[in-house]
């Protein structure tokens, strides 16, 4: 794949590489991963782990440990034990899920996105000190659905939401620049 976008942007690629941009520039380097540490650079890592998707396989999803915190990042998956697993201790794991109001024809054995209420039961599982709902199509009721099976505390991401994750976690659901901000903060 990878060599076929170099050649699908071959045009654009010669002209960049013209003075005074290098070859070095525009190369690829890809790599295939596999479940396990993907990356580290001894301040951060990053963890691949494999979900459910339904038929799209492999499927990884993310997570990020850096100065003894960690973001979980689910991407579309259904109901997952792995990604229970690798989320556990996560300060934030955002999730997503598929809103509440939604008419789904699809049998809950075949759909690829987890229901707003499995998101909840995820984030019980996991219990991350923030979980964040986003990826989906409708908000009205998503909180109500989560709250179904979940607790604690969780937000509903947004467009430019801004999580901030230190000694506290704190979220900004707009930007400061746009808006007076909303901010909110969790005690780690």
């Amino acid at each position: 794949m990878a060599e076929h976008v170099v050649q699908a942007f071959g045009f654009d690629i010669r002209i960049r590489q013209a003075p005074p941009l290098a070859a070095k520039g525009v190369e690829i380097d890809a790599k295939e991963i596999e479940q396990g540490e993907i990356y580290n650079g001894g301040f951060a890592r990053v963890s691949a782990f494999l979900v459910d998707h339904g038929t799209v396989k492999p499927a990884f999803r993310y997570r990020v440990d850096c100065a003894g915190h960690s973001v979980v990042i689910s991407g579309d998956t259904k109901f997952c034990q792995n990604l229970v697993d690798f989320a556990r201790g996560a300060d934030c794991l955002i999730h997503a899920a598929w809103s509440a109001g939604w008419k789904n024809s699809t049998p809950p054995s075949k759909r690829s996105i987890a229901c707003a209420e499995d998101a909840g039961r995820v984030f019980t599982l996991v219990k991350p000190k923030l979980g964040v709902v986003y990826h989906y199509k409708d908000e009205e009721g998503l909180g109500d659905a989560v709250h179904k099976e979940y607790e604690g505390p969780f937000v509903i991401g947004r467009d430019l939401m801004v999580i901030n994750i230190d000694k506290t976690v704190t979220w900004q659901r707009e930007p400061a620049a746009a808006h007076a901000p909303r901010d909110n903060t969790i005690e780690l």
